[in-house]
């Protein structure tokens, strides 16, 4: 009796080997980009968030806007905000959606790694209320195939209700 295996058989245990081999890397591969994509779509729409709770959040404490300061219905948008004691601006600058208060930069709201390449406000009065819906579009610049995502967001001014 002899002990070990024949050629044949080895050819099949080795291809067999690759067959699984390759499944298991093609599914590595799938995973590893599919993580990729979930965590780009979770920073994008984290910042997103972010960004629209703080400009609602400063057009909801205003008691007014400043129409002549502001660029409604176009994109880079301006908005001027005014409350009792502060004047609050926002605008498109290099990529980030920019943030002044009274004239000096309070700074980005926008992480770094986002990038907002289109930014719009607009205005809807009716006889009781003044309201500010503001639009952007941004992605991750760290994903190279990272899409472009469009958030809205609406605040009704302080008084206008």
């Amino acid at each position: 009796m002899r002990r070990g295996y024949t050629t044949t058989e080895l050819l099949v245990y080795l291809t067999l080997f690759v067959v699984l081999s390759f499944a298991v890397v093609q599914t590595i591969v799938v995973l590893a980009r599919s993580y990729g994509t979930i965590r780009t779509n979770a920073s994008v729409t984290t910042g997103a968030q972010d960004m629209l709770e703080r400009v609602v959040r400063e057009i909801r404490a205003s008691a007014a806007f400043d129409e002549a300061g502001s660029v409604f219905n176009s994109s880079p948008g301006k908005l001027l905000v005014r409350n009792a004691a502060t004047s609050t601006e926002f605008s498109l600058v290099a990529g980030a959606i920019s943030m002044k208060e009274n004239g000096v930069i309070v700074g980005q709201l926008s992480s770094q790694n986002l990038v907002v390449d289109s930014l719009v406000f607009r205005k809807a009065s009716s006889t009781k209320s003044v309201s500010v819906q503001v639009q952007f579009s941004l992605y991750d610049a760290r994903a190279a195939s990272s899409t472009r995502q469009t958030f809205f967001g609406t605040g009704l001014l302080r008084g206008g209700y």
